[in-house]
């Protein structure tokens, strides 16, 4: 089932990847565009919010990106420059997911050997005392 681009969710993801795209924060962003940080921390934080139409035109007036982009995300109303920004900030967001999951994994199998020595050690000091134990009797 295709996503709907007017859900709250995936206007904030849009709008999250404006200030790297831009070259800026979102304070930044904020700042120069006269929007509240709280908003915008409302709206890429997809709390069940999208900017109202003068936020919008407050985002497209500072940065020159499309009611289009913002509601639809209709890369192609865009300039060249920003579209291709905004897609290599996906990019290297999808790389960072995939290099962060092998990582995860990484971490995991290396965290289960080391329980498994540690158990190996444990049942190895167990028997060692155990015998010390046979011993003294």
């Amino acid at each position: 089932m295709p996503r709907d681009p007017l859900d709250p969710a995936e206007v904030g993801a849009r709008l999250a990847q404006l200030p790297e795209a831009l070259g800026m924060t979102a304070a930044e962003l904020c700042r120069a565009s006269g929007i509240k940080t709280n908003a915008w921390s409302n709206w890429t934080a997809a709390r069940r919010a999208r900017p109202d139409l003068a936020s919008a035109m407050r985002l497209r007036r500072a940065f020159r990106v499309t009611l289009d982009w913002i509601y639809a995300g209709d890369l192609f109303s865009l300039s060249d420059d920003l579209q291709r920004r905004l897609r290599l900030t996906r990019a290297e967001a999808k790389a960072l997911r995939s290099a962060t999951r092998a990582e995860t994994e990484r971490y995991q199998r290396a965290a289960s050997d080391l329980t498994s020595e540690v158990m190996r050690s444990r049942g190895i000091a167990d028997r060692a005392r155990a015998e010390a134990d046979r011993r003294k009797r």
